[in-house]
């Protein structure tokens, strides 16, 4: 999806040391109400 220019949120519930894959991605987030935020 990064590729094709879409936007990307990574969701993790448990938060770890990101990957570094995750740069790629538009905005990682640890829980669903900075999930819903997002997508709002």
């Amino acid at each position: 999806m990064a590729g094709k220019g879409r936007r990307v949120i990574v969701y993790i519930p448990e938060m770890v040391e990101p990957e570094l894959m995750y740069k790629l991605f538009d905005k990682v987030v640890g829980s669903l109400d900075d999930l819903v935020g997002m997508l709002q």
